[in-house]
C-alpha cells in the first residue's frame, strides 16, 4: 500500500511538470508565430491563402484549390475565384477570377494589439481593386475586395510567408 501511495504522488509530481512544459511550449510557439507574422508584414512578404469566399448574394463557398494573394515588395499578384454580380464584363473575356501582376497604390498597415489592417489598391486593364486585409498575430486572415465594375467579395484563409 505504501509502494502504491508513493507511486501515486510522484506521477502526480511527473504530469504537474508536463504540463508545465505544455504550457510553455505553447507559449514559445505562438511568440514564434506572432514574431513571424510581424517580419512578415512589416517587409511586405507574404502570402493570403484563401479557404473560404464569402459573396455578397451567396452562401459561403469552400475553397478547394489554392487561391492567393501574393504581396512581394512592391507588388502583388492576385489569383482568387469570384462569386456575384459584375456590373460590367471584359469583352471577349475568357478569365475569371480575379488575376493581377501589378504594382500595388496606397499600402498602407495599422498594427493594434490583435493584429494588422492593410490596405492597397491595384489595377488591371479592365476594373481597380481595393484589397483590406485583417491579419491576427497568429497568422489567421480575412480579405476583402471591393472594384468598380463588381460586387464585394470576402474570403477567410492564412497568412503564409515566402522564403520561410
Amino acid at each position: 500500500m505504501l509502494v502504491f501511495i508513493f507511486l501515486a504522488i510522484s506521477f502526480s509530481a511527473y504530469a504537474q511538470q508536463e504540463q508545465k512544459t505544455r504550457k510553455e511550449a505553447r507559449e514559445e510557439k505562438k511568440e514564434r508565430i506572432e514574431s513571424r507574422v510581424d517580419s512578415m508584414i512589416t517587409a511586405k512578404d507574404y502570402i493570403f491563402m484563401a479557404r473560404s469566399a464569402h459573396p455578397m448574394s451567396m452562401p459561403v463557398v469552400y475553397l478547394t484549390s489554392e487561391y492567393d494573394v501574393k504581396v512581394k515588395g512592391d507588388s502583388v499578384f492576385v489569383y482568387l475565384p469570384y462569386y456575384g454580380r459584375a456590373y460590367q464584363a471584359d469583352y471577349m473575356s475568357t478569365e475569371g477570377g480575379i488575376k493581377l501582376e501589378t504594382s500595388y497604390n496606397e499600402y498602407s498597415f495599422e498594427k493594434d494589439d490583435n493584429g494588422y489592417e492593410i490596405s492597397f489598391e491595384a489595377e488591371s486593364d479592365a476594373d481597380k481593386y481595393t484589397f483590406n486585409l485583417s491579419v491576427s498575430v497568429s497568422g489567421y486572415a480575412s480579405l476583402h475586395v471591393s472594384s468598380y465594375n463588381r460586387q464585394s467579395i470576402s474570403f477567410n484563409g492564412i497568412i503564409k510567408g515566402l522564403g520561410l
